[in-house]
């Protein structure tokens, strides 16, 4: 549902990050998603979903911009948006 946070999956003892914590190389799985429910559409709209596997491609502009890949499609995430995305 967009209407509210996407809650964490708890499966596992898998430890909880936030996308934005992540290094470029790193995948780690999606598992909850927080913020306003415009982000949380756009999110869902990109692929971002709970269970999809996300990887940081690189760091630009002094850590601000994030690019990401999800389901093989690359595009950038402000740090705020992507500190919003729970992984693990």
């Amino acid at each position: 549902m967009i209407g509210r946070p996407i809650p964490p999956a708890r499966e596992g003892g898998l430890q909880e990050r936030r996308l934005s914590d992540l290094l470029p190389g790193e995948q780690a799985r999606v598992v909850g998603i927080g913020g306003g429910m415009n982000l949380r559409r756009r999110l869902a709209d990109v692929g971002f979903i709970p269970g999809v596997q996300v990887e940081v491609v690189r760091v630009l502009a002094g850590g601000r911009l994030i690019e990401v890949a999800v389901r093989g499609t690359r595009f950038g995430l402000r740090w705020q948006e992507a500190r919003q995305v729970r992984v693990e």
